[in-house]
């Protein structure tokens, strides 16, 4: 009578498998924590476009012309005198800032002074462009 081989794996088919698993996650690690940067950099900087776009719209709206400036830190900024903090979570941790500390005049007619923004993390940056005469704010890279 034959004995029938039980379907699994041995111990060692077992451990050779987790070694090449543990290789394989120290490897790949460094990788994953810099697209966590990434992505948080670009949370920021729509965060930013979507704050430069309100101000172009308010000063239309309000028919009077607004000052965007980013604090000395670069983790916050005034809008026609009144201070606000961005809220992305890079900057609550403070691992991201704007640079320069510009100032940015929006106009009623919808146009800008211009100017380019810097997101800096870390490692890696993002810049937001802002054209002086349309007031579109495009992120650069």
């Amino acid at each position: 009578m034959r004995r029938r081989r039980t379907a699994g794996f041995t111990l060692i088919e077992l451990l050779v498998v987790l070694a090449i698993l543990g290789l394989s996650l120290t490897v790949l690690m460094p990788h994953l924590a810099g697209s966590s940067e990434t992505v948080t950099l670009r949370t920021a900087a729509v965060e930013l476009r979507a704050v430069l776009r309100a101000a172009r719209s308010t000063a239309i709206t309000v028919n009077r012309d607004l000052l965007f400036a980013v604090d000395d830190g670069g983790r916050g900024y005034a809008l026609d005198g009144q201070p606000h903090d961005f809220r992305s979570d890079g900057f609550a941790r403070r691992e991201l800032r704007v640079e320069p500390a510009a100032r940015i005049m929006f106009f009623a007619t919808g146009g800008t002074s211009g100017g380019r923004l810097t997101i800096r993390g870390r490692r890696d940056e993002r810049s937001l462009e802002i054209d002086g005469i349309a007031g579109q704010v495009a992120i650069a890279r």
